[in-house]
C-alpha cells in the first residue's frame, strides 16, 4: 500500500502540471489518500465517492477507517448503513488491517446476571473502553496489548477484574490468574491506577446487582464514541463495530459464568473470632526439657 500511495503522489504532481490524470478503480483506495494527504480536495472528493459506492463485507470497515472519511457525516452515514446491513458482521471484521481490535472477556457470578441483551452488553462494554482512555489514559495501542477480563459491578458497569480485591469470594481461580498476566504485561512507565474503594463485587443477590436496570438505551453514544452494529457469533460471544473518539474499532466480546468461591461462614464456630481468624503466623519455639 505504501508503494502504491508513493506511485499515486507522484502522479498527483505531474497532474499538477498537465491537467490529466485517470484513476482506476483498483487505484482509487491508494489515490483518494495521496490526494488527502496532499490537500487535493476534488480528486479526494471523487475517490471518496467511488470508494463509498462501491462497498464490499470485506473493504467497508478499511473505507470507514480511512482519514477524511470520518469527518465526512454524509459519507459516514452511507458506509455506517452499509454495515448495519449486513448479516456476517464475522467477515466484515475478519482481517482488517489498520482497523484495532480490542478482545473483552466479561465474567458472570451466575446465568442469570449473564441473561442481557446482546446490545446492553455492547454498550457497557463500549462505555468501559470510553472510561479507559479518556480517565486512564489508555492508548489504543495499550487496549490491545491483552485480553481484558471484565466483571459486572453493584453499578451495572464494567470494571477490570484486577480490582477485585485479593481474598473476596469473587478471587477465583480464573481473576487470580488474569491478575498474574496483567502484572507481567504492566508497565513501569504507566499510570498506576487508583482502586476505588468498593468496586469489588460482593456475594449479592441479583435483586441487588439490578438496583439500576440494564437496558438497551443506556448508550454512551455520542458522534465520537457510537456502536455502530454487532452480531452474535455465537451462544458466548459477540463482534461489535464501534467508533472509539471518531475512530472505527472492533470490540470481541466473550462471556462466561465464573461463580464467586464458597467461604466458610461464622455459623456454627465454637472458638473465639480472634482464633477463628488468624491473620497472620508466629513462629514458636521449641520447649526445652529440664
Amino acid at each position: 500500500m505504501v508503494v502504491l500511495i508513493e506511485t499515486q503522489l507522484k502522479r498527483l504532481v505531474s497532474y499538477a502540471y498537465t491537467g490529466e490524470l485517470e484513476v482506476s478503480a483498483a487505484s482509487a483506495k491508494a489515490m483518494y489518500i495521496a490526494a488527502y494527504k496532499l490537500k487535493m480536495e476534488g480528486i479526494a472528493k471523487s475517490c471518496g465517492e467511488h470508494l463509498v459506492n462501491s462497498l464490499t463485507p470485506d473493504s467497508c470497515l478499511a473505507v470507514r477507517a480511512l482519514p477524511g472519511i470520518a469527518t465526512n457525516t454524509r459519507l459516514v452515514s452511507i458506509v455506517d448503513q452499509y454495515i448495519q446491513q449486513q448479516t456476517d458482521l464475522l467477515q466484515v471484521t475478519r482481517d482488517t488491517l489498520g482497523v484495532p481490535k480490542i478482545l473483552l472477556n466479561v465474567i458472570h457470578g451466575s446465568k442469570d446476571e449473564a441473561n442481557m441483551t446482546s446490545r446492553a452488553l455492547c454498550n457497557l462494554s463500549l462505555e468501559w473502553v470510553r472510561k479507559q482512555m479518556e480517565e486512564e489514559e489508555l492508548s489504543m495501542q495499550m487496549l490491545q496489548e491483552k485480553t481484558y477480563l471484565l466483571y459486572l459491578n453493584l453499578d451495572n458497569s464494567l470494571h477490570d477484574c484486577a480490582d477485585i480485591q485479593t481474598g473476596s469470594a469473587n478471587d477465583t481461580e480464573l481473576v487470580q490468574d488474569y491478575k498474574k498476566i496483567s502484572r507481567k504485561l504492566s508497565q513501569p512507565n504507566l499510570k498506576v491506577r487508583r482502586k476505588v474503594s468498593g468496586v469489588s463485587q460482593p456475594a449479592k443477590p441479583r435483586m441487588m446487582l439490578f438496583s439500576r436496570s440494564i437496558s438497551d438505551d443506556d448508550n454512551p453514544q455520542d458522534g465520537d464514541w457510537k456502536l455502530i452494529s454487532f452480531s452474535k457469533v455465537s451462544e458466548n460471544s459477540l463482534v461489535a463495530v464501534v467508533t472509539l473518539n471518531n475512530s472505527v474499532a472492533v470490540l470481541s466480546i466473550q462471556q462466561q459464568v465464573n461463580a464467586p468461591e464458597e467461604t466458610n461462614g461464622d455459623s456454627g464456630n465454637s472458638r473465639p473470632p480472634s482464633v477463628e481468624k488468624v491473620d497472620s503466623y508466629t513462629l514458636i519455639p521449641h520447649m526445652r526439657s529440664p
